[in-house]
């Protein structure tokens, strides 16, 4: 790729394109109770809604009551939610924006029309609505789904504000002097001439030490994220927040019955992914090869819904040898999306993008996902995938929780697995400032836990609170610009009876193999994979992972013999010294990067020599610089 496609996308720091299929949903919104001097709502609002318009197709809609000091909007090319927003109930006192979907609605809509009320839609947000308007908001913790959602009462002059148990989707806000912004972007609430874009050096602390931002901050200072599973009621008195759910923990007990478990686990299963297949869109179901795709495949019954499985990856890498091998066994068949050259001349756009849609707080390293979903979006609406199947057997912690005895070891291994090891390359003042906010931030985390739960519990609460709610939920906003998505293993009901089964249960994978070889018995011949899962050995971080290897016994074996002959779905280290080498150099070696004081110019330079010499692997220090230089180009140097 020559330096003049570089330089025509990097030269201007004005907001890229991003209609490259893009489906993004949002709501946003504005409560002012000063209005004393205010600038009108009905400009600020049409600028939030625009500032979320990433495609020629989307649909802008608000709402404004410049009296009450109230304005609520979307902005979105729908796939689950086609009716115009904001909804209102029968009397008009209440209205709401909402984003997302809910799972068994039909039970409550029924509930709901028995006690009287109509319907003008069969729109999720209106069932919500409704239900809070007869049950209040109690009922919020049993709305199994993925979503976000905004209500004003017009009678109370109260905004309530409500997010599911794992903050799937981004969501963020903005108070000051009696005015209260929110929004499913960032960018959005910048719109305001209340909110100014500047860094917030604790957030910046925390993405240049883990790659993501810890609690309620964000790279935005006076911008907060909202914690998930929360409600956040707004109204002339200040906020109120609270959290209505947190894991709920059985004691550490042996499976004396470990058949009656997993039939009761697989039950649970399959109800939650014959959910994720209900609905008129088109449904495709990913398939890497690892067991937590598979367990999806192995739960649907085929003859009732054949569904497509999808597979992306360079040619001929494990996950799509691993899926060919379980479609010949299925007898199904598959669509298979390769990288080719069109992916590395538009990367520029694609890395921009990444970092704009998530208001850089995700990595360009996801920036095959706008490649691959751009091609998947003219075929299928949702995609069913396997996040949250680690969470179930505990696979990301499993590998060091054997080393930790105590919560200092705890704090100590966390830091030491998600550090991005930057050191060298960040100047000295800001290093030491770096480090010293990073542990901060990591200590609330941990603070911020209830400590009757065990070590192993605290690790999984850490897994939900912040690797779900900040480490990946950005990336589910990049899969929705595209298409819905859909997470069978993070459907309530199997949680909460994940969370109450045997610790014993919960390793090996215990469940997935359960659930596999009871309904697709013909699996096993098909030998387990680490498909699909994102290993960070880059040379600087095996040293933590070898012991972890020597510890595990015979098992280190396979999964080393694994590593021998794993083709990764993308390969950044090759990139980065091939058709990508003139990119990372006109970013890095820039000298709007060099003159912004974070960086050592000179470290940079040798770092990425040594890289594209084959002297050292980079990729992941490369990945999360230029991420962090987008983002300032994008969103600091503009305002």
């Amino acid at each position: 790729m020559g330096s003049l496609l570089a330089r025509l996308a990097f030269a201007n720091p004005e907001p890229p394109r991003t209609d490259i299929g893009s489906k993004m949903p949002g709501i946003v919104g504005i409560v002012d109770f000063s209005r004393e001097g205010g600038e009108p709502l009905h400009l600020t609002i049409q600028a939030m809604v625009s500032a979320m318009n990433h495609s020629r197709d989307f649909r802008l809609e608000f709402s404004v009551d410049e009296n009450e000091g109230i304005a609520l909007g979307r902005s979105d090319l729908p796939v689950f939610n086609k009716e115009k927003q904001p909804l209102f109930n029968e009397d008009g006192s209440l209205s709401i924006v909402y984003q997302g979907e809910i799972f068994d609605y039909s039970d409550q809509k029924n509930f709901l029309k028995k006690r009287g009320h109509c319907f003008q839609s069969n729109e999720w947000g209106e069932i919500v609505l409704h239900l809070i308007e007869e049950e209040g908001e109690d009922i919020i913790p049993d709305l199994n789904g993925a979503f976000n959602f905004a209500i004003w009462d017009k009678r109370s002059q109260k905004l309530t504000l409500a997010n599911d148990r794992y903050g799937t989707y981004p969501f963020f806000y903005h108070f000051s002097d009696g005015k209260f912004v929110f929004a499913s972007e960032i960018k959005a609430i910048l719109q305001s001439k209340s909110v100014a874009p500047e860094r917030n050096p604790r957030g910046v602390a925390d993405w240049l030490s883990f790659g993501f931002v810890l609690g309620e901050k964000t790279l935005f200072k006076n911008i907060q994220r909202f914690p998930l599973a929360s409600i956040l009621h707004v109204h002339r008195g200040g906020l109120q927040k609270k959290v209505y759910w947190k894991p709920s923990f059985t004691p550490v007990i042996e499976a004396k019955n470990k058949k009656d478990w997993l039939e009761r686990l697989d039950s649970a299963f399959k109800k939650s992914v014959l959910n994720n297949l209900s609905g008129e869109e088109k449904v495709c179901v990913a398939l890497t090869g690892g067991l937590d795709t598979r367990a999806i495949w192995a739960a649907i019954d085929h003859k009732k819904y054949p569904v497509s499985a999808i597979t992306f990856g360079i040619e001929e890498c494990s996950d799509i040898q691993l899926a060919e091998k379980i479609l010949r066994e299925t007898k199904a068949s598959g669509d298979f999306f390769t990288i080719n050259n069109s992916f590395f001349l538009r990367f520029p756009e694609y890395a921009q993008s990444i970092v704009y849609l998530s208001d850089g707080h995700q990595s360009i390293q996801t920036a095959v996902q706008p490649f691959f979903y751009d091609s998947l979006r003219e075929h299928y609406s949702i995609l069913v995938d396997g996040g949250g199947g680690e969470f179930i057997d505990r696979f990301w912690l499993k590998h060091y929780a054997p080393f930790i005895k105590d919560d200092d070891q705890l704090r100590n291994r966390l830091f030491s697995v998600l550090n991005l090891s930057l050191d060298g390359l960040i100047c000295k003042d800001f290093a030491s400032e770096l480090k010293k906010f990073s542990w901060i931030s990591l200590n609330e985390s941990l603070a911020s836990m209830y400590s009757q739960v065990s070590l192993r519990d605290k690790m999984d609460i850490f897994y939900l609170q912040e690797m779900c709610g900040h480490a990946y939920s950005p990336g589910m906003n990049i899969l929705s610009c595209f298409l819905g998505s859909r997470q069978p293993f993070f459907d309530y009901h199997f949680v909460d009876l994940v969370l109450q089964t045997p610790i014993e249960l919960r390793e090996k994978a215990a469940i997935h193999y359960h659930i596999i070889l009871k309904n697709m018995p013909h699996l096993k011949k098909v030998n387990r994979s680490y498909g699909g899962i994102v290993i960070p050995f880059t040379e600087n971080r095996i040293s933590k992972y070898l012991p972890i290897l020597l510890h595990r016994g015979a098992e280190r074996f396979q999964f080393l013999r694994f590593l021998d002959s794993f083709k990764p779905v993308e390969d950044y280290p090759a990139w980065f010294r091939g058709p990508l080498k003139t990119f990372v150099k006109e970013i890095l070696l820039d000298s709007r990067t060099h003159h912004r004081g974070y960086f050592e110019p000179l470290a940079i330079e040798k770092m990425i020599s040594d890289h594209q010499q084959g002297k050292q692997n980079h990729w992941s220090r490369i990945s999360a610089l230029i991420s962090f230089e987008l983002c300032n180009r994008l969103f600091f140097d503009h305002s």
